[in-house]
């Protein structure tokens, strides 16, 4: 009060008059502030849905050139399967849609699906569509069936084995980058990594493509993974006393999460 009537008294010495502002033009400022955020989420909202919806229909239309290629598809069963692949992406989109709106609501927002995205933004939509890019789309009820229903049953095997096959190179692919990134820190001989490499495998290369999997779609079927203490059992006969320290101190927790996340998934599946 004291620092305010100093201020009052400054502004009648130097002629100036001071009109505080009024509670109504306040409460308008505010109002006006609260419209703008929810403009901008809204705005943010439907332009990731915008984009979901994009990557999903990119990756059909990778998928189908993959699929034509593998299987020497027919212009026939090419047709039935762009359908599919338009229903299936209708479908992923729905849900998304339903999830999006109830967590705006959630937030004290109205959101407006069928509203027009308000601004261009170049990067926000890159930054969108590389968050959905691989999404596994393929994995929808309505693609799987139609696939089966198009493909002939030799066309739709050879198509499981070529899956198959990007399924162990992933694999393949996860367990050296897992090792690659211990041995940046424990400078391994070619021997110790390439026991570590098996240990790794023979205890998480199927989990962690599932994980994988899991974080693009949030299908996949998680498998059962050992002790950690069992692990780091058969990684300390391999490694010497100072490389099993640095390893421990990375290593430890991130096993014990594995374990958790896999147990976890396997209470929800027996609810």
């Amino acid at each position: 009060m004291f620092r305010l009537a100093i201020v009052l008294c400054w502004f009648s010495v130097i002629g100036l008059t001071f009109t505080p502002p009024s509670i109504a033009g306040v409460q308008q400022a505010e109002v006006q502030d609260d419209e703008d955020e929810q403009a901008m989420v809204q705005d943010r909202k439907l332009r990731r849905l915008s984009k979901r919806r994009e990557a999903a229909e990119l990756r059909f239309e990778n998928i189908l050139n993959e699929l034509s290629r593998v299987c020497e598809l027919k212009e026939n069963q090419i047709r039935k399967l762009k359908v599919a692949s338009k229903g299936a992406t209708n479908t992923i989109m729905s849900k998304a849609t339903v999830r999006v709106v109830e967590g705006a609501k959630n937030e004290g927002i109205v959101l407006d699906p069928s509203a027009e995205i308000s601004s261009e933004n170049a990067k926000a939509d890159r930054r969108a569509l590389r968050k959905f890019a691989d999404k596994n789309v393929e994995t929808e009820k309505l693609w799987k069936a139609s696939l089966k229903k198009a493909l002939s049953d030799e066309q739709y095997e050879e198509w499981q084995a070529y899956l198959e096959a990007r399924r162990v190179s992933e694999r393949r692919f996860a367990v050296e980058k897992f090792v690659r990134k211990a041995d940046e820190a424990l400078f391994l001989s070619p021997k110790q990594k390439e026991s570590l490499m098996v240990v790794v495998d023979n205890n998480y290369g199927e989990f962690l493509v599932a994980f994988s999997q899991w974080r693009k779609s949030y299908k996949a079927e998680i498998p059962e993974v050992p002790d950690p203490d069992d692990v780091n059992a058969d990684v300390k006969e391999m490694l010497s006393e100072s490389q099993f320290k640095i390893w421990t101190a990375l290593y430890s927790d991130k096993l014990v999460r594995f374990k958790s996340f896999a147990d976890e998934i396997a209470a929800e599946e027996d609810e």
